[in-house]
């Protein structure tokens, strides 16, 4: 016998960009919170002393990233009418909304994150490029432990093009867990090799599940 659940979930995909790649992991979610609330959606609130909204996001971001796909979770109580427009226009604009569906698939099935990172750098694509073929050993930490690890097992595909002197890294990394790996490594792997990078801007561009097929 199916359990019961007196919600259904919602997914929305969002833009993090301009002001809001500052947002910490806590006001982003105060934020979202705060949004939801001014919606007036029917949103389904977690039990006990403090009832809020139940919100899942995707992994997050490091302070100063940008991002056009962030995927969040929510619910609603079950049966109550998805206002898309309500929905988006009680965002702010820095925390754009792009998509918001009933959603089929659990983000836990979300294997890979794509990346472009701009930077100039003092050495040109082609040596950087030579820098990921090989192992490139570095301190890779985790919640639990830290081990010095080749980080080239956790790039699934990268690939580098240089315009007048910009150099634009084009990465998808591991995002499954323990596995995950931050675009924050690829850029300390050119320091830690003697190579000097500077007007870094990085951001999120898409999430994969196991078969390279963008995630919904």
């Amino acid at each position: 016998m199916k359990e019961y659940v007196p919600f259904t979930d919602v997914r929305a995909v969002f833009e993090k960009t301009g002001a809001a790649k500052y947002f910490s992991h806590l006001d982003l979610t105060r934020t979202v919170s705060r949004a939801l609330r001014r919606s007036r959606l029917d949103i389904w609130m977690t039990e006990g002393f403090s009832p809020r909204p139940h919100l899942v996001f995707t992994p997050p971001l490091s302070l100063g990233y940008e991002s056009v796909c962030e995927i969040m979770d929510f619910r609603l109580n079950l049966g109550a009418e998805l206002d898309k427009d309500a929905f988006i226009s009680s965002f702010p604009p820095a925390l754009s909304i792009k998509d918001v569906y009933f959603p089929e698939r659990k983000l836990k099935e979300i294997e890979y994150a794509g990346y472009t990172l701009t930077l100039r750098a003092d050495k040109p694509a082609e040596q950087i490029s030579a820098l990921f073929s090989a192992p490139v050993m570095l301190l890779k930490k985790t919640k639990r432990s830290e081990q010095i690890v080749d980080i080239t097992k956790f790039i699934k595909s990268l690939d580098l093009s240089e315009n007048n002197g910009i150099i634009k890294m084009s990465a998808v990394l591991s995002c499954s867990g323990s596995e995950s790996l931050s675009p924050a490594y690829l850029i300390s792997a050119l320091a830690e090799n003697g190579i000097t990078a500077e007007n870094i801007s990085v951001c999120r561009t898409a999430f994969y599940d196991g078969t390279m097929n963008i995630f919904r």
